[in-house]
């Protein structure tokens, strides 16, 4: 099938995704609420796929990507439609959990195709294609959204977002998919249930670093705008400042392949971890948009390399013709965090402000880079790209 096309899409609906995060977080403080439960509102967007990721993974396996895509889109156009119809504050609870849940199976979906198309030898560059699609709309959804909502406001901007993602799922019915099936190395895991897959030690370490950097992205993507506006940003210049990110993690990812076959993955996962943490903990100390800007730039860069990085290492931990269901268990284990870090965070940002917010996440992110050291140490054969690693 051609590539393209799909990551055409995936731009739109990942677009509709994320800038739905920016849009109900701005949205919740308009109408009053607290940042307790803006914490809870971004805990809904993981607390279901949390229990669905798994599943997703199966039925990819079992019936191919088209159906959990198109119904994935489609489920979050939904989501998007119900604010835009009711403007009410449970609307925005109901739309989190909709949107969180759907969005499972579009993702889970995607990135078993990417790393199914062609032989193994381009499985790195697809992931590293994803990537950049993912990075490209990083940029597009907080810019987009934030113009749009000091423009339209917030409930036509819900309206925007969701059509555009049923326009997605369209767009994916006709759609040829013919996905091509790269070799496949057999693994200890195959016949075994859900406990089989985690003996196996590399896939367990990482999915704790995995969860470590999707905590990262998240806790930015939903906090950043709470400080922002709390030091007087608009809507706009939260999103130029979070596209900074977007931009780093697209510059990052295009020469992220050369840099691993010269370092090793384990090496630029360990001290992208460590460039995010530095950047966390700076964040609090300044507000002007040049300086926020360069921060969250520092931070696109570290970030950047975690996320591709994780996905392409737990797909080739899975088991022939279990890809699906393992990058399900990656997704189960980061939204599991997803859900209790924002609600954790969040009372500790209402009970304290929100610097420890930003140092707590910091210090998380220098004990992932800390976890990845280990996992070096304890895998000495591991080797750069270019001397067979994937």
């Amino acid at each position: 099938m051609a590539i393209y096309p799909l990551l055409f899409l995936a731009v739109c609906c990942q677009t509709c995704n994320k800038g739905s995060r920016l849009l109900i977080a701005l949205f919740a403080i308009a109408l009053g609420a607290s940042t307790f439960w803006i914490g809870v509102l971004i805990a809904l967007y993981g607390f279901f796929p949390a229990f669905l990721a798994i599943y997703a993974g199966r039925l990819s396996d079992r019936f191919g990507p088209r159906l959990p895509m198109v119904l994935g889109a489609f489920g979050v156009g939904l989501g998007l439609w119900l604010p835009w119809a009711l403007g009410s504050l449970p609307a925005l609870f109901a739309s989190a959990a909709l949107i969180g849940a759907a969005f499972v199976f579009f993702q889970v979906s995607l990135q078993n195709l990417m790393g199914s198309l062609g032989e193994r030898t381009e499985r790195a560059s697809n992931y590293s294609q994803l990537s950049l699609a993912a990075a490209v709309s990083s940029f597009l959804a907080p810019v987009l959204t934030g113009f749009w909502i000091d423009r339209y406001g917030y409930t036509t901007t819900y309206g925007i977002l969701g059509t555009l993602a049923v326009v997605t799922g369209v767009g994916l019915l006709v759609l040829p998919f013919v996905p091509g099936r790269g070799s496949r190395k057999q693994r200890s895991g195959k016949g075994q249930g859900l406990g089989g897959l985690l003996q196996d030690a590399d896939l367990r370490r990482t999915l704790v670093v995995s969860g470590v950097v999707v905590t990262g992205v998240h806790l930015y993507s939903f906090y950043f705008p709470i400080y922002g506006h709390e030091i007087g940003f608009s809507a706009s210049r939260i999103g130029v400042v979070m596209g900074s990110y977007a931009v780093a993690a697209f510059i990052v990812r295009m020469v992220m392949p050369a840099v691993v076959r010269v370092y090793s993955e384990g090496r630029v996962l360990t001290h992208s971890l460590w460039v995010s943490g530095l950047a966390f903990f700076l964040f609090p100390f300044f507000r002007d948009l040049y300086t926020l800007t360069a921060l969250s730039f520092l931070l696109g860069l570290g970030l950047g390399c975690g996320q591709p990085l994780s996905i392409l290492m737990t797909f080739n931990s899975s088991p022939e013709g279990r890809s699906g269901e393992v990058l399900g268990v990656r997704l189960t284990a980061n939204k599991g965090i997803q859900v209790a870090v924002p609600v954790l965070f969040g009372s500790m940002g209402a009970a304290f402000g929100l610097f420890p917010v930003f140092w707590a996440n910091a210090g998380l992110l220098l004990l992932g880079g800390g976890i990845s050291v280990r996992r070096r140490t304890r895998d000495p054969g591991e080797t750069p790209e270019g001397e067979g690693a994937p």
